[in-house]
């Protein structure tokens, strides 16, 4: 007896294509908080990471992105279906007045002032609404079969943020003053143009998204094929997140000029555990690999990038390619032994990284990004529903207090220049991070070949 294909349904198709196009769209509001264009700006969460030239860190904006979480949380808890469409609408939304300003009334900013400080934590909780919102989108896909496309997109949410530190080259590498100072430097004018262009993006993004939620949102075949219609986060992995995402005000509170002092690194690192512990296993496992995976590439990318700032278009050329293949091999089904591979082939070969410009440093970096995103797709497949929380809110202070204990010694001058400095005595540590997610991802690809498994009789 042959057994029946089942045609795929052409609406579902266009869905899932438009869904993927219109939240990629959007997190060009992602990567323009990631890069601010004030000197002074504070990038959100991890991406402050990655950049050469992060300011100081801001308690309204620690204060605007953990409202926006707690906010996306609870709206994905009611329902994912009908909410994530509008946390990517109001991101896009709140962060047209930052562009207006900067575009419009640049020299209407007083630096530090409280217009200038309120636009700066618009952007921030506007950043983490389109975040929280894609990885909605996200899990919505994997709710009705379209697995491998939301993994690739919960993916690109988090290499959105890398390439969008990236960027922030163009401010402090190419914004030089011109000899006596008489002309301006071309480097304002790149900085506004990416910004310009991405906002575009995000608002045709926005756009299709209100043409695709108002046409297509309640079409039978885009149901659930599981009985519950609209399985979100559970009440208590949301309440753990939003608990997590609280600590950033206090750590803020205690933060130095350019990063989070001692006490407050152990405590985002102390909250997040047993905020993720509290929320289940499951929670806490890929609450522990996401945090490994990034505080492990969070001193050498951060490195590279600063190495290959003097070369920025190669340098965003290859963290662009890392995102495209890490979407491309959390798209796979085997995406667990891809994001494995990566991280550990990383691993290794990152005592090969040098302290100057050369495209060997540029191919790493993109190898480095391309196994993050693979691995964080894979996560967020394998932690559905519960990866916005654990993305979107408990991976956040666990990275960040992970990153500021292992940067903790040293003036803000010298933690400045170790960005450049890859061979370190630190370095072992990030490879041990590295291996330790390789070696998690594994394991979850063989727990979950064996339970795949048909059970002979």
């Amino acid at each position: 007896m042959s057994q029946e294909v089942r045609t795929p349904d052409p609406v579902r198709l266009l869905v899932v294509g438009a869904v993927l196009l219109c939240a990629i769209g959007t997190l060009g509001v992602v990567s323009n908080a990631c890069a601010p264009l004030d000197k002074v700006g504070r990038a959100p969460g991890i991406a402050d990471l990655f950049r050469i030239n992060a300011g100081r860190i801001s308690v309204a904006a620690a204060i605007a992105m953990a409202l926006a979480t707690i906010l996306g949380l609870l709206a994905l808890r009611w329902s994912v279906r009908r909410s994530w469409p509008w946390l990517v609408l109001a991101g896009v939304l709140l962060t047209l007045p930052t562009e207006y300003a900067h575009l419009i009334a640049p020299s209407d900013l007083t630096p530090g002032g409280p217009v200038d400080r309120t636009i700066s934590a618009l952007t921030t909780g506007a950043a983490q609404l389109v975040l929280v919102g894609t990885l909605g989108a996200g899990i919505r896909l994997c709710d009705i079969g379209a697995r491998g496309v939301g993994a690739a997109l919960i993916g690109a949410g988090f290499g959105a943020q890398i390439f969008g530190a990236s960027t922030d080259v163009s401010f402090a590498r190419t914004l030089l003053p011109e000899p006596g100072g008489l002309f301006p430097n071309a480097g304002e004018s790149l900085k506004q143009l990416q910004h310009d262009g991405m906002i575009l993006a995000a608002i045709g993004g926005a756009f299709l998204l209100m043409v695709l939620h108002r046409n297509y949102g309640d079409r039978p075949e885009l149901a659930d094929p599981d009985p519950d219609p609209d399985p979100g986060p559970g009440l208590r992995v949301t309440l753990a997140g939003s608990a997590a995402m609280l600590a950033l005000i206090p750590a803020a509170l205690l933060a130095d000029f350019r990063t989070y002092t001692g006490t407050g690194s152990l405590l985002l690192l102390t909250t997040a555990a047993v905020c993720a512990i509290a929320a289940g296993l499951r929670v806490a496992i890929a609450t522990a690999v996401v945090a490994a995976a990034l505080t492990g590439i969070s001193g050498p990318a951060a490195g590279l990038i600063s190495v290959e700032s003097f070369q920025p278009v190669r340098l965003w050329f290859w963290i662009a390619f890392g995102v495209v293949a890490g979407g491309i091999a959390a798209y796979s089904s085997r995406r667990d032994w891809s994001a494995a591979i990566c991280c550990g082939v990383a691993a290794v070969l990152l005592p090969l990284a040098a302290g100057r410009p050369n495209p060997a440093n540029a191919l790493l970096l993109g190898l480095l990004v391309a196994g993050v995103t693979a691995l964080i797709g894979s996560i967020g497949v394998w932690a559905d529903p519960s990866s916005p929380a654990v993305l979107g809110a408990l991976a956040v202070p666990a990275v960040l207090g992970g990153h500021g204990l292992l940067i903790l010694n040293g003036d803000a001058a010298a933690r400045s220049d170790e960005k450049a400095q890859l061979l370190d005595e630190r370095l072992w540590i990030y490879i041990v991070l590295l291996l330790l997610a390789a070696a998690a991802m594994a394991v979850l690809a063989s727990r979950e070949a064996r339970t795949a498994a048909p059970v002979s009789s």
